[in-house]
């Protein structure tokens, strides 16, 4: 199973929660919010977009209404279309 950080811990996640977890394994949450930053959301860590380069993981799943934005911001970054899937 594929590694993946996935991007938005709100009500999008979790609509998708069940079926997500049986078909990857979840190393952690990304999210731009401040406030949720270094959380710990269904014992895994939420991470900064800027502290995701440490993290070693296959690809990143993004859930969110803004996840045109959020690719964007993700190939600023450095990251590759390859590495980056909408769901």
């Amino acid at each position: 199973m594929k590694k993946i950080l996935a991007w938005g811990t709100g009500a999008y996640y979790e609509r998708f929660r069940a079926e997500i977890e049986n078909e990857y394994i979840i190393i952690g949450f990304i999210d731009n919010n401040e406030k949720k930053q270094g959380d710990i959301f269904y014992k895994k860590t939420v991470y900064a977009p800027a502290d995701i380069a440490t993290v070693n993981f296959d690809m990143i799943l993004i859930f969110s209404d803004y996840a045109q934005d959020i690719a964007k911001q993700l190939y600023v970054m450095g990251y590759k279309k390859h590495q980056i899937f909408f769901y």
